[in-house]
Protein backbone atom coordinates (compact mmCIF):
# COMPACT_ATOMS: atom_id res chain seq x y z
CA UNK A 1 0.00 0.00 0.00
CA UNK A 2 1.54 3.18 -0.77
CA UNK A 3 1.56 6.34 1.36
CA UNK A 4 -1.49 8.98 0.74
CA UNK A 5 -0.57 12.29 2.27
CA UNK A 6 -3.28 13.83 4.28
CA UNK A 7 -5.80 15.79 2.17
CA UNK A 8 -5.44 19.13 4.69
CA UNK A 9 -1.75 18.77 4.36
CA UNK A 10 -1.10 18.21 8.33
CA UNK A 11 1.74 16.08 9.57
CA UNK A 12 -0.62 15.04 12.76
CA UNK A 13 0.22 12.00 14.99
CA UNK A 14 -3.70 11.51 14.97
CA UNK A 15 -4.37 11.38 10.96
CA UNK A 16 -1.60 9.00 10.93
CA UNK A 17 -2.81 6.65 13.42
CA UNK A 18 -6.39 6.62 11.58
CA UNK A 19 -4.99 5.44 8.41
CA UNK A 20 -3.03 2.62 10.34
CA UNK A 21 -6.20 1.73 11.99
CA UNK A 22 -7.29 0.74 7.75
CA UNK A 23 -4.63 -2.00 7.49
CA UNK A 24 -5.49 -5.40 9.30
CA UNK A 25 -1.83 -5.83 11.36
CA UNK A 26 -2.85 -8.52 13.85
CA UNK A 27 0.09 -10.35 15.01
CA UNK A 28 1.45 -12.73 12.79
CA UNK A 29 -0.30 -10.47 9.34
CA UNK A 30 2.59 -7.62 9.81
CA UNK A 31 3.49 -7.40 5.82
CA UNK A 32 0.98 -5.18 4.63
CA UNK A 33 1.15 -2.49 7.51
CA UNK A 34 5.11 -2.91 7.28
CA UNK A 35 4.94 -2.30 3.55
CA UNK A 36 3.06 0.40 4.23
CA UNK A 37 5.48 1.97 6.70
CA UNK A 38 8.44 1.18 4.82
CA UNK A 39 6.99 2.78 1.87
CA UNK A 40 6.35 5.75 3.35
CA UNK A 41 10.41 6.37 4.49
CA UNK A 42 10.90 5.62 0.84
CA UNK A 43 8.42 8.06 -0.12
CA UNK A 44 9.96 10.87 2.19
CA UNK A 45 13.62 10.30 0.73
CA UNK A 46 14.89 9.02 3.97
CA UNK A 47 17.44 5.80 4.22
CA UNK A 48 14.92 2.69 4.61
CA UNK A 49 15.59 -0.71 4.83
CA UNK A 50 13.12 -4.07 5.75
CA UNK A 51 14.07 -7.22 6.79
CA UNK A 52 12.93 -11.02 6.60
CA UNK A 53 10.78 -10.63 9.65
CA UNK A 54 8.95 -7.40 8.51
CA UNK A 55 10.97 -5.41 11.18
CA UNK A 56 10.82 -1.43 9.61
CA UNK A 57 14.12 0.84 10.04
CA UNK A 58 14.35 4.15 8.65
CA UNK A 59 16.66 6.99 9.73
CA UNK A 60 16.18 10.84 9.12
CA UNK A 61 19.42 13.01 9.19
CA UNK A 62 19.09 15.41 11.86
CA UNK A 63 17.52 18.93 12.10
CA UNK A 64 18.46 22.30 12.90
CA UNK A 65 20.03 22.68 15.86
CA UNK A 66 20.13 19.15 15.60
CA UNK A 67 22.62 18.55 12.69
CA UNK A 68 25.56 17.57 14.27
CA UNK A 69 23.75 15.43 17.35
CA UNK A 70 24.26 12.06 18.74
CA UNK A 71 21.08 10.35 17.01
CA UNK A 72 18.54 8.70 19.24
CA UNK A 73 16.37 5.48 18.71
CA UNK A 74 12.64 5.17 18.70
CA UNK A 75 10.97 2.18 18.64
CA UNK A 76 7.49 0.91 18.66
CA UNK A 77 5.99 -2.48 17.16
CA UNK A 78 3.86 -2.82 14.28
CA UNK A 79 1.55 -5.40 15.77
CA UNK A 80 -1.89 -5.25 17.38
CA UNK A 81 -3.79 -8.14 19.70
CA UNK A 82 -6.84 -9.04 17.90
CA UNK A 83 -9.61 -9.04 20.34
CA UNK A 84 -13.11 -8.85 20.14
CA UNK A 85 -16.86 -9.82 21.61
CA UNK A 86 -18.05 -13.06 20.76
CA UNK A 87 -21.36 -11.05 19.21
CA UNK A 88 -18.87 -8.84 17.06
CA UNK A 89 -18.64 -9.88 13.61
CA UNK A 90 -15.59 -9.32 12.81
CA UNK A 91 -12.31 -10.06 10.50
CA UNK A 92 -9.13 -8.99 11.67
CA UNK A 93 -7.69 -10.47 8.20
CA UNK A 94 -9.48 -8.48 5.90
CA UNK A 95 -11.83 -5.63 7.84
CA UNK A 96 -10.45 -2.13 9.05
CA UNK A 97 -10.99 -1.12 12.38
CA UNK A 98 -14.44 0.45 12.66
CA UNK A 99 -13.38 3.93 14.97
CA UNK A 100 -15.40 6.60 17.03
CA UNK A 101 -15.18 9.07 19.59
CA UNK A 102 -16.92 9.09 22.92
CA UNK A 103 -15.95 11.82 25.44
CA UNK A 104 -13.02 12.83 24.34
CA UNK A 105 -11.50 8.54 24.21
CA UNK A 106 -11.09 7.46 20.66
CA UNK A 107 -12.41 3.53 20.47
CA UNK A 108 -13.30 0.32 18.04
CA UNK A 109 -16.75 -1.02 18.10
CA UNK A 110 -16.45 -4.31 19.93
CA UNK A 111 -12.63 -5.04 19.12
CA UNK A 112 -9.62 -3.82 19.93
CA UNK A 113 -8.42 -0.53 19.36
CA UNK A 114 -4.80 -1.00 18.08
CA UNK A 115 -3.28 1.59 20.26
CA UNK A 116 -1.07 -1.02 21.75
CA UNK A 117 1.34 -0.07 19.59
CA UNK A 118 -0.35 1.90 16.99
CA UNK A 119 0.28 4.90 19.03
CA UNK A 120 4.00 4.36 18.67
CA UNK A 121 3.77 3.81 14.83
CA UNK A 122 2.30 6.96 14.21
CA UNK A 123 4.39 9.00 16.05
CA UNK A 124 7.57 7.96 14.58
CA UNK A 125 6.15 8.50 11.36
CA UNK A 126 4.71 12.12 12.38
CA UNK A 127 8.28 12.62 14.11
CA UNK A 128 9.82 11.70 10.49
CA UNK A 129 8.03 14.20 8.32
CA UNK A 130 7.91 16.99 11.39
CA UNK A 131 10.08 19.89 11.07
CA UNK A 132 12.00 21.67 13.80
CA UNK A 133 14.99 21.08 16.28
CA UNK A 134 15.63 16.85 16.03
CA UNK A 135 18.76 14.99 16.51
CA UNK A 136 19.10 12.14 13.80
CA UNK A 137 16.30 9.91 14.24
CA UNK A 138 16.54 6.25 14.10
CA UNK A 139 13.32 4.80 14.05
CA UNK A 140 12.47 1.10 14.76
CA UNK A 141 9.43 -0.55 13.83
CA UNK A 142 9.64 -4.23 15.09
CA UNK A 143 6.96 -7.08 14.67
CA UNK A 144 5.95 -10.04 16.28
CA UNK A 145 5.73 -8.10 19.86
CA UNK A 146 2.60 -9.30 21.26
CA UNK A 147 2.93 -13.15 20.59
CA UNK A 148 6.61 -13.67 21.39
CA UNK A 149 8.68 -10.54 21.07
CA UNK A 150 10.11 -12.05 17.72
CA UNK A 151 10.49 -8.97 15.52
CA UNK A 152 13.05 -7.20 18.57
CA UNK A 153 14.45 -11.24 19.33
CA UNK A 154 15.73 -10.94 15.09
CA UNK A 155 16.36 -6.79 15.27
CA UNK A 156 19.74 -6.21 13.67
CA UNK A 157 20.89 -3.01 16.33
CA UNK A 158 24.33 -2.50 14.44
CA UNK A 159 22.51 -0.50 11.36
CA UNK A 160 22.03 2.10 14.12
CA UNK A 161 24.27 4.11 16.00
CA UNK A 162 22.75 5.68 18.44
CA UNK A 163 23.20 4.86 22.42
CA UNK A 164 19.68 6.86 23.96
CA UNK A 165 16.23 4.61 22.97
CA UNK A 166 13.03 6.20 23.72
CA UNK A 167 10.34 3.25 23.65
CA UNK A 168 6.29 4.29 22.51
CA UNK A 169 4.81 1.55 24.00
CA UNK A 170 4.05 2.66 27.83
CA UNK A 171 1.98 4.71 29.51
CA UNK A 172 -0.04 6.14 31.57
CA UNK A 173 0.99 10.42 30.74
CA UNK A 174 3.26 11.58 33.37
CA UNK A 175 5.13 8.55 33.73
CA UNK A 176 8.54 7.37 32.58
CA UNK A 177 9.60 3.99 32.83
CA UNK A 178 13.06 2.09 33.21
CA UNK A 179 12.42 -1.15 34.06
CA UNK A 180 9.79 -4.10 32.78
CA UNK A 181 9.41 -7.82 33.77
CA UNK A 182 11.00 -10.53 31.65
CA UNK A 183 8.65 -13.85 30.70
CA UNK A 184 7.98 -17.18 29.56
CA UNK A 185 5.50 -19.23 27.19
CA UNK A 186 4.55 -22.19 27.91
CA UNK A 187 2.02 -25.05 26.17
CA UNK A 188 0.40 -27.75 28.02
CA UNK A 189 -0.75 -30.94 26.56
CA UNK A 190 -2.69 -33.86 27.18
CA UNK A 191 -4.19 -36.54 24.89
CA UNK A 192 -8.06 -37.43 25.39
CA UNK A 193 -9.79 -40.72 25.05
CA UNK A 194 -13.72 -40.77 24.54
CA UNK A 195 -16.26 -42.79 25.49
CA UNK A 196 -19.98 -43.25 25.44
CA UNK A 197 -22.20 -40.65 26.83
CA UNK A 198 -24.09 -41.85 29.80
CA UNK A 199 -27.12 -38.14 30.39
CA UNK A 200 -27.66 -35.28 29.02
CA UNK A 201 -25.53 -32.28 27.45
CA UNK A 202 -25.23 -29.58 29.83
CA UNK A 203 -23.74 -26.35 28.02
CA UNK A 204 -21.75 -23.69 31.15
CA UNK A 205 -20.69 -20.24 30.00
CA UNK A 206 -18.36 -17.90 31.72
CA UNK A 207 -18.87 -14.29 30.78
CA UNK A 208 -18.88 -10.84 31.87
CA UNK A 209 -15.48 -10.22 32.90
CA UNK A 210 -13.42 -7.19 32.67
CA UNK A 211 -9.67 -9.15 31.15
CA UNK A 212 -7.21 -6.53 30.47
CA UNK A 213 -3.71 -6.99 29.70
CA UNK A 214 -2.35 -10.10 31.52
CA UNK A 215 0.95 -7.76 33.05
CA UNK A 216 -0.57 -4.27 33.20
CA UNK A 217 -3.81 -5.54 34.84
CA UNK A 218 -2.54 -8.90 36.27
CA UNK A 219 -2.77 -7.22 39.63
CA UNK A 220 -6.31 -5.84 39.96
CA UNK A 221 -7.63 -9.13 41.06
CA UNK A 222 -9.79 -9.40 37.66
CA UNK A 223 -11.42 -13.04 37.00
CA UNK A 224 -10.02 -15.46 34.83
CA UNK A 225 -12.65 -16.85 32.82
CA UNK A 226 -10.84 -20.43 32.47
CA UNK A 227 -9.81 -20.53 36.10
CA UNK A 228 -13.12 -20.05 36.88
CA UNK A 229 -14.67 -22.17 34.46
CA UNK A 230 -11.98 -24.82 36.28
CA UNK A 231 -13.43 -24.29 39.76
CA UNK A 232 -17.26 -24.97 38.14
CA UNK A 233 -16.11 -28.28 36.80
CA UNK A 234 -14.27 -29.46 39.87
CA UNK A 235 -17.58 -28.82 41.46
CA UNK A 236 -19.49 -30.51 39.28
CA UNK A 237 -17.62 -33.83 39.21
CA UNK A 238 -17.61 -33.63 42.40
CA UNK A 239 -21.31 -32.58 43.14
CA UNK A 240 -23.17 -33.97 40.41
CA UNK A 241 -20.90 -36.62 38.77
CA UNK A 242 -20.54 -34.28 35.73
CA UNK A 243 -17.69 -35.71 33.15
CA UNK A 244 -15.99 -33.30 30.77
CA UNK A 245 -16.78 -33.19 27.15
CA UNK A 246 -14.20 -29.92 26.20
CA UNK A 247 -13.62 -26.32 27.44
CA UNK A 248 -12.63 -23.37 25.34
CA UNK A 249 -11.68 -20.08 26.54
CA UNK A 250 -9.23 -17.03 26.17
CA UNK A 251 -7.91 -16.02 22.96
CA UNK A 252 -3.89 -14.51 23.59
CA UNK A 253 -1.31 -15.21 25.80
CA UNK A 254 -0.91 -11.94 26.95
CA UNK A 255 -5.00 -11.24 27.31
CA UNK A 256 -6.86 -11.97 30.97
CA UNK A 257 -9.44 -14.62 29.08
CA UNK A 258 -13.19 -12.92 29.70
CA UNK A 259 -15.18 -15.91 28.30
CA UNK A 260 -15.48 -19.79 28.58
CA UNK A 261 -17.34 -22.09 27.12
CA UNK A 262 -17.47 -25.77 28.58
CA UNK A 263 -19.63 -28.72 27.54
CA UNK A 264 -20.54 -31.77 30.46
CA UNK A 265 -22.29 -34.83 30.41
CA UNK A 266 -24.44 -34.94 33.32
CA UNK A 267 -26.65 -37.98 34.81
CA UNK A 268 -28.38 -35.47 35.86
CA UNK A 269 -28.45 -31.84 34.34
CA UNK A 270 -30.95 -30.27 36.81
CA UNK A 271 -28.67 -30.79 39.97
CA UNK A 272 -25.73 -30.10 37.44
CA UNK A 273 -27.24 -26.48 36.50
CA UNK A 274 -28.05 -26.11 39.85
CA UNK A 275 -24.10 -26.42 40.91
CA UNK A 276 -23.07 -23.79 38.39
CA UNK A 277 -25.37 -21.30 39.29
CA UNK A 278 -24.67 -21.84 42.64
CA UNK A 279 -20.85 -20.99 41.65
CA UNK A 280 -22.22 -18.40 39.73
CA UNK A 281 -23.46 -16.28 42.59
CA UNK A 282 -19.99 -17.20 44.16
CA UNK A 283 -18.22 -15.17 41.88
CA UNK A 284 -20.58 -12.52 41.76
CA UNK A 285 -20.14 -12.06 45.25
CA UNK A 286 -16.43 -12.89 45.00
CA UNK A 287 -15.72 -10.30 42.15
CA UNK A 288 -18.32 -7.56 42.72
CA UNK A 289 -15.37 -5.21 43.56
CA UNK A 290 -13.74 -5.71 40.05
CA UNK A 291 -15.79 -8.06 37.70
CA UNK A 292 -19.58 -6.48 38.59
CA UNK A 293 -20.72 -8.45 34.93
CA UNK A 294 -19.28 -11.95 35.89
CA UNK A 295 -21.82 -14.66 35.02
CA UNK A 296 -22.43 -18.17 34.90
CA UNK A 297 -25.06 -19.24 32.41
CA UNK A 298 -26.23 -22.86 31.51
CA UNK A 299 -28.40 -24.98 29.46
CA UNK A 300 -29.24 -27.98 28.57
CA UNK A 301 -27.46 -28.80 24.82
CA UNK A 302 -26.74 -31.48 22.42
CA UNK A 303 -22.82 -32.87 22.75
CA UNK A 304 -20.20 -31.36 20.57
CA UNK A 305 -18.45 -34.44 20.93
CA UNK A 306 -18.01 -37.61 22.70
CA UNK A 307 -17.85 -37.33 26.76
CA UNK A 308 -14.28 -37.96 27.60
CA UNK A 309 -13.63 -41.24 29.57
CA UNK A 310 -13.69 -40.64 33.55
CA UNK A 311 -10.04 -40.90 33.88
CA UNK A 312 -9.41 -38.70 31.63
CA UNK A 313 -12.04 -35.80 33.07
CA UNK A 314 -10.76 -35.83 36.41
CA UNK A 315 -6.84 -35.74 35.18
CA UNK A 316 -7.86 -32.34 33.20
CA UNK A 317 -10.56 -30.92 35.57
CA UNK A 318 -7.87 -31.74 38.77
CA UNK A 319 -4.91 -29.83 36.52
CA UNK A 320 -6.89 -27.05 35.12
CA UNK A 321 -8.42 -26.42 39.00
CA UNK A 322 -4.69 -26.74 40.24
CA UNK A 323 -2.82 -25.03 37.99
CA UNK A 324 -1.26 -21.76 39.30
CA UNK A 325 -2.71 -18.12 38.44
CA UNK A 326 -2.73 -14.85 38.95
CA UNK A 327 0.03 -12.74 40.86
CA UNK A 328 2.02 -14.52 43.96
CA UNK A 329 4.83 -11.86 45.00
CA UNK A 330 5.49 -8.13 45.01
CA UNK A 331 8.20 -6.23 45.92
CA UNK A 332 7.23 -4.10 48.82
CA UNK A 333 10.38 -1.61 47.38
CA UNK A 334 8.92 -0.55 44.84
CA UNK A 335 5.20 0.45 46.37
CA UNK A 336 4.07 -3.40 45.94
CA UNK A 337 5.03 -3.65 42.37
CA UNK A 338 4.09 -7.35 40.92
CA UNK A 339 7.26 -9.53 40.87
CA UNK A 340 6.02 -12.61 39.21
CA UNK A 341 2.86 -14.06 38.14
CA UNK A 342 0.90 -16.36 35.32
CA UNK A 343 -2.00 -16.17 33.29
CA UNK A 344 -3.98 -19.19 32.10
CA UNK A 345 -4.42 -17.98 29.20
CA UNK A 346 -5.83 -20.06 26.68
CA UNK A 347 -7.61 -23.19 26.69
CA UNK A 348 -8.36 -25.37 23.68
CA UNK A 349 -10.00 -28.82 23.56
CA UNK A 350 -9.88 -30.90 19.87
CA UNK A 351 -11.71 -34.28 19.51
CA UNK A 352 -8.08 -36.19 20.39
CA UNK A 353 -6.07 -33.89 22.85
CA UNK A 354 -6.71 -30.61 25.10
CA UNK A 355 -4.22 -27.89 25.32
CA UNK A 356 -3.90 -24.94 27.57
CA UNK A 357 -1.47 -21.88 27.16
CA UNK A 358 0.65 -20.08 30.29
CA UNK A 359 2.03 -16.89 30.44
CA UNK A 360 4.25 -16.36 33.31
CA UNK A 361 6.08 -13.07 33.50
CA UNK A 362 8.79 -11.76 36.41
CA UNK A 363 11.45 -9.45 37.15
CA UNK A 364 13.74 -12.12 39.21
CA UNK A 365 14.27 -14.79 36.91
CA UNK A 366 14.38 -17.34 40.45
CA UNK A 367 10.89 -16.62 41.17
CA UNK A 368 9.65 -17.20 37.15
CA UNK A 369 11.74 -20.60 37.39
CA UNK A 370 9.93 -21.50 40.77
CA UNK A 371 6.54 -20.95 38.58
CA UNK A 372 7.47 -22.87 36.13
CA UNK A 373 8.74 -25.59 38.48
CA UNK A 374 5.24 -26.08 40.01
CA UNK A 375 3.65 -26.03 36.81
CA UNK A 376 6.10 -29.02 35.63
CA UNK A 377 5.71 -31.30 38.40
CA UNK A 378 1.84 -30.95 37.96
CA UNK A 379 1.97 -31.85 34.63
CA UNK A 380 3.62 -34.57 35.19
CA UNK A 381 1.69 -36.23 37.52
CA UNK A 382 -1.06 -36.14 35.84
CA UNK A 383 0.41 -37.18 32.22
CA UNK A 384 0.44 -33.91 30.32
CA UNK A 385 3.77 -32.84 27.91
CA UNK A 386 5.01 -29.20 29.12
CA UNK A 387 6.69 -27.03 26.97
CA UNK A 388 8.47 -23.48 27.02
CA UNK A 389 9.10 -21.15 24.80
CA UNK A 390 9.50 -17.18 23.82
CA UNK A 391 11.58 -16.93 26.60
CA UNK A 392 12.12 -12.76 26.64
CA UNK A 393 15.11 -10.64 29.55
CA UNK A 394 13.61 -8.19 31.94
CA UNK A 395 14.39 -4.87 31.63
CA UNK A 396 16.87 -4.25 34.50
CA UNK A 397 16.56 -0.52 36.30
CA UNK A 398 19.79 1.51 35.21
CA UNK A 399 21.36 3.67 38.15
CA UNK A 400 22.94 5.85 35.93
CA UNK A 401 20.85 6.83 33.41
CA UNK A 402 21.45 10.37 31.41
CA UNK A 403 18.26 10.18 29.33
CA UNK A 404 16.32 9.71 32.45
CA UNK A 405 17.63 12.42 33.88
CA UNK A 406 16.86 14.52 30.78
CA UNK A 407 13.34 13.16 30.55
CA UNK A 408 12.31 14.25 33.72
CA UNK A 409 13.73 17.50 33.91
CA UNK A 410 12.06 18.63 30.24
CA UNK A 411 8.93 17.18 32.31
CA UNK A 412 9.10 19.37 35.04
CA UNK A 413 9.85 22.60 33.03
CA UNK A 414 6.33 21.37 31.35
CA UNK A 415 4.53 20.88 33.85
CA UNK A 416 5.62 22.34 36.71
CA UNK A 417 5.72 19.00 38.57
CA UNK A 418 8.07 15.66 38.31
CA UNK A 419 6.93 12.74 36.47
CA UNK A 420 6.11 9.28 38.26
CA UNK A 421 9.58 7.46 37.53
CA UNK A 422 8.23 3.66 37.27
CA UNK A 423 8.71 0.47 36.64
CA UNK A 424 5.87 -2.17 35.18
CA UNK A 425 5.21 -5.81 35.45
CA UNK A 426 4.42 -5.90 31.51
CA UNK A 427 7.11 -7.59 29.29
CA UNK A 428 8.66 -4.53 26.22
CA UNK A 429 11.03 -5.54 23.91
CA UNK A 430 13.46 -3.50 25.87
CA UNK A 431 15.36 -5.75 26.68
CA UNK A 432 16.44 -7.91 24.33
CA UNK A 433 17.16 -4.86 21.99
CA UNK A 434 19.76 -3.85 25.37
CA UNK A 435 21.03 -7.24 24.95
CA UNK A 436 21.52 -6.57 21.63
CA UNK A 437 23.41 -3.24 22.24
CA UNK A 438 25.10 -3.55 25.64
CA UNK A 439 24.87 0.28 27.10
CA UNK A 440 21.89 1.80 25.40
CA UNK A 441 20.20 3.86 28.06
CA UNK A 442 16.50 3.58 27.54
CA UNK A 443 12.92 5.06 28.65
CA UNK A 444 10.01 4.31 27.66
CA UNK A 445 6.46 7.12 27.42
CA UNK A 446 3.18 6.87 26.40
CA UNK A 447 -0.16 8.87 26.47
CA UNK A 448 -3.14 7.38 28.93
CA UNK A 449 -4.08 4.79 27.26
CA UNK A 450 -7.18 2.05 29.48
CA UNK A 451 -8.35 -1.40 29.05
CA UNK A 452 -5.37 -2.58 26.93
CA UNK A 453 -5.61 -6.07 25.15
CA UNK A 454 -9.84 -5.84 25.51
CA UNK A 455 -12.41 -5.09 22.99
CA UNK A 456 -12.84 -1.62 25.24
CA UNK A 457 -9.17 -0.70 24.49
CA UNK A 458 -9.62 3.24 24.49
CA UNK A 459 -7.08 6.08 23.59
CA UNK A 460 -7.39 9.37 25.52
CA UNK A 461 -7.07 11.73 22.85
CA UNK A 462 -6.01 15.01 24.34
CA UNK A 463 -3.01 12.81 26.60
CA UNK A 464 -1.98 11.24 22.90
CA UNK A 465 -1.74 14.60 21.93
CA UNK A 466 -0.13 16.08 25.07
CA UNK A 467 2.26 13.78 24.72
CA UNK A 468 3.50 13.87 21.10
CA UNK A 469 4.12 17.78 22.39
CA UNK A 470 6.06 16.51 25.03
CA UNK A 471 8.19 13.86 22.90
CA UNK A 472 9.00 16.77 20.51
CA UNK A 473 10.06 18.95 23.64
CA UNK A 474 12.25 15.99 25.15
CA UNK A 475 13.79 15.35 21.11
CA UNK A 476 14.48 19.41 20.84
CA UNK A 477 16.20 19.36 24.27
CA UNK A 478 18.56 16.68 23.13
CA UNK A 479 20.10 19.47 20.49
CA UNK A 480 21.00 21.82 23.28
Amino acid sequence: MEYVVQPNGKNDPILHFQELCKIPHGSGNEKAISDYVAGYGRNLGLWTHQDELNNVYIKRPGQGKGAKKDPVILQGHLDMVCEKNLDTAFDFEKDPLNLYVEDGWLKARGTTLGADDGVAVAYMMALLAEEGDFPPLECLFTTGEETGLFGAAGADMDLFDGMRMVNLDCGPEGAILVSSAGGLRTVLERGISRGEARGQGVRITVSGLAGGHSGGDIDKERGNANKLMARVLYALSKEAGAVLVSMDGGDKDNAIPRECVAYVDAGDAAAAIAVAEEMGRCFAAELAGSDSGVAVTTEVSQLPMAPMTQRDSEALIQLLYLLPCGPFHRNLVLDGLVVNSINLAVVRTQPTHLTIDLSARSSEPSLRDELMYQVELLSALLGVTCTHSSAYPGWAYDPDSPLRELAVKVYRERCGSDPEVMAIHAGLECGLLREKKPGLDIIAIGPNHEKIHTPWEMLDLASFQSTFEYLKALLAAMCK
